[in-house]
């Protein structure tokens, strides 16, 4: 499984048009996805943490999995013109 097939999980069930269904649900199923023994992925904190940031926020599951991704490596500087970085500690949004 990679980010890819996750993010397209999320933008699927979370989609209006098709299921619609709640972050915390989406959250909670996906992280028992990749909870699993078997599941080859690395650094499944980092996409568990995306996945509690998504339900706690009203940001978009790719750029939660950015954030994770950012602190886990110590980047605390983002080029972007969306403005919900902005209310994100520790990291500085740079408009292109």
């Amino acid at each position: 499984m990679c980010e890819g097939a996750l993010s397209e999980i999320v933008h699927i069930l979370s989609s209006k048009a098709l299921y619609a269904r709640p972050r915390q649900e989406i959250a909670l199923r996906l992280a028992a996805v990749i909870e699993l023994r078997g599941l080859v992925l690395q650094n499944k904190d980092v996409y568990l943490t995306g996945l509690d940031r998504y339900t706690a926020s009203s940001i978009d599951f790719v750029d939660c999995l950015n954030i994770a991704h950012m602190q886990e490596l110590g980047i605390t500087e983002i080029v972007s013109f969306d403005r919900h970085f902005d209310r994100i500690e520790g990291i500085t949004r740079v408009e292109p």
